[in-house]
């Protein structure tokens, strides 16, 4: 029979009460912000953990508040057991998985042998051995043109190199004190990124690099590492401008929609194009220059694209993972 641990079921009731609270708080009391201004000043900040007073919430919200308590408290009446000298709740609930499924999933989990992983097209689940899977990673780190070893993590370095640049944007007045707290990398709080694989099984048998190792996609996980919110901050002034290019098609159902009603003649041929390997050789100059074009095309008040661009190049050249215990450093291309 399931159990969970009394401390999660308290922690749930907080979160809920408090959610409960702060929805009630500021639909009385509405920001007087720009509406673009607050979403940006709520987007880039770290997580507030004020609560409403009883006095200024409204009476029906406390009601329903006294409802949660009430609530939790009888759920926890009388189903409390002591496991691992820790009080839990017992939980009544039927599985959907029987022991034996358990059991192979936690065998298959914590097997040494195997790697699992979702294949990099068509949602399936590829189960590959670990020493082929390590050997087509090391085959890919090991191109020289792409990927340099190194000899420990520089993220730390990485991190006052980008530093620099949040306080600058403030003492400059495009971002908030909030703003600032939340963007700045803090080293204590850092994890360095890892490199993995998605198996590309829908490519030919005859390109696989070994009969039972399809090529990979290399990925390398931004994750709590010292760019992964500046990254978002990148991201919110980029965005907008990814779909604004007079060749850009999102979908087969957005180029139907382009070419409906155009004349199309009999003697006309539809080509497609794959680019391969696109994000490994990539070029980082270019991926500037082209950014710093559409800034000056489309001026913005407020937005920092000087800041921005900083931030990107520091980014982009100094993309350090880890990958088997070992540390390099992507010399050509983007993550």
């Amino acid at each position: 029979m399931p159990l969970i641990p009394t401390s999660y079921v308290r922690t749930a009731e907080q979160y809920i009460r408090r959610t409960v609270s702060l929805y009630d708080y500021f639909y009385h009391h509405p920001s007087t912000d720009k509406p673009e201004l607050d979403a940006l000043r709520r987007k880039f900040r770290l997580k507030s953990k004020w609560t409403p007073q009883p006095h200024q919430i409204s009476n029906t919200t406390l009601k329903t508040l006294d409802g949660i308590c009430d609530t939790t408290q009888n759920v926890m009446g009388g189903k409390i057991t002591t496991h691992n000298n820790e009080p839990h709740l017992i939980h009544h609930v039927k599985p959907n998985l029987n022991p034996k499924q358990l059991h192979t999933i936690k065998e298959l989990r914590n097997n040494p042998d195997i790697i699992i992983k979702p294949a990099d097209k068509g949602g399936a689940i590829v189960v590959m051995d670990t020493c082929n899977y390590r050997n087509e990673a090391l085959r890919q780190l090991n191109n020289q043109q792409y990927y340099r070893p190194l000899e420990g993590p520089i993220y730390t370095h990485t991190a006052d190199k980008i530093n620099k640049v949040p306080h600058n944007l403030f003492r400059e007045g495009y971002i908030s004190t909030n703003m600032l707290a939340y963007l700045k990398p803090n080293p204590s709080e850092m994890n360095s990124r890892y490199f993995y694989l998605l198996p590309k099984i829908h490519k030919s048998h005859k390109s696989w690099p070994h009969p039972k190792m399809p090529p990979g996609r290399p990925i390398v996980s931004d994750v709590n590492t010292k760019s992964s919110r500046i990254c978002s901050f990148i991201d919110h002034y980029l965005q907008p401008h990814s779909s604004t290019h007079e060749a850009y098609t999102k979908d087969t159902y957005h180029f139907i929609q382009k070419i409906r009603g155009q004349p199309i003649q009999p003697h006309w041929l539809l080509i497609t194009a794959d680019v391969e390997s696109l994000y490994t050789n990539m070029q980082i100059p270019i991926i500037l220059d082209s950014i710093r074009e559409i800034f000056n095309n489309n001026p913005e008040a407020g937005r920092p694209d000087h800041g921005i661009l900083e931030l990107l190049e520091i980014t982009l050249n100094n993309n350090d993972f880890e990958f088997d215990g070992n540390f390099y450093l992507q010399i050509l291309g983007i993550a």
